[in-house]
């Protein structure tokens, strides 16, 4: 009558076993990715549009907006805005390189502060 326990003791060695593997796989996976591409498009060119209206040099407002609106479109449109205003040649590339620099400590503290340090995957590149 010894064999139902063998039986009982493997259950639960194979059960401690896989939630350890699974908690460590969890724990190294990092911060999540977000996708600007997706079906948000229409809010994040909006808020876009918005935003380009703005003083260039007008963070705390555009920041306030994205955490108003939430991680997935206004950290998506943040992003966007701060590679745009990066890029060479782009009609938003008004930005001189202190603004553009302010820009990216912005999108920093709003990531760190309110998307877990989260990747942000937008059309013109992750940031």
């Amino acid at each position: 009558m010894r064999l139902p326990h063998v039986f009982l003791f493997a259950f639960v060695f194979a059960f401690v076993f896989v939630l350890t593997t699974c908690g460590q796989a969890s724990k190294q996976a990092g911060p999540a990715i977000v996708n600007c591409a997706g079906a948000n498009r229409a809010e994040i060119e909006k808020l876009l549009t918005t935003w380009s209206t703005m003083p260039a040099d007008d963070w705390a407002t555009i920041t306030g907006q994205a955490v108003a609106v939430g991680v997935t479109i206004g950290g998506c449109a943040f992003a966007e805005l701060v590679l745009r205003r990066k890029l060479p040649g782009d009609i938003m590339a008004r930005s001189t390189a202190p603004e553009l620099n302010e820009g990216r400590a912005a999108f920093e503290d709003f990531r760190s502060r309110h998307a877990a340090g989260a990747t942000f995957r937008t059309i013109r590149g992750d940031l």
